[in-house]
């Protein structure tokens, strides 16, 4: 299935669910992660970004609607979407700086440890993102 039957490239985020939980504690939620990552022998793949960030939302629907993309999400990762803003202090954890926009990606060992930092600019194809690098991102991010 093409790019463009996955993700339509112009999409109204008002009109969308929200992703990312507002009132959610990061803190739980992100040890949550970590204990299912430790339990499944995963790791955690963290999403940041905003319920008002078209790119997120464009992201999203990719993770859910294309086959091969979320079968290795299934496989290898435990997923895990943080706010920008709502969840803060974990955010600047795992990317004190961070400068180059969202959604931003990140791969952690169970332990909580950072293996990988991706922006997500270099994934995109046109008005979306590119299943094909988003995948290979995953596959060299999965582990054993």
């Amino acid at each position: 299935m093409a790019a463009a039957e996955l993700v339509p490239e112009k999409l109204d985020v008002k009109a969308e669910p929200e992703i990312y939980d507002l009132k959610a504690d990061g803190d739980a939620l992100f040890e949550q992660a970590l204990a299912q990552a430790r339990e499944q022998n995963k790791r955690v793949l963290v999403t940041i970004g905003g319920n008002w960030c078209v790119w997120c939302h464009k992201l999203h629907l990719l993770f859910r609607r294309d086959p091969a993309i979320g079968a290795r999400l299934e496989r290898s990762f435990v997923e895990l979407k943080l706010d920008t803003v709502a969840h803060e202090s974990i955010v600047t954890r795992l990317a004190p700086n961070p400068k180059d926009g969202v959604p931003y990606l990140f791969v952690l060992a169970a332990t909580g440890e950072v293996l990988a930092r991706q922006e997500t600019g270099s994934l995109e194809l046109g008005p979306r993102h590119d299943p094909a690098k988003v995948l290979a991102f995953l596959e060299a991010q999965a582990g054993a």
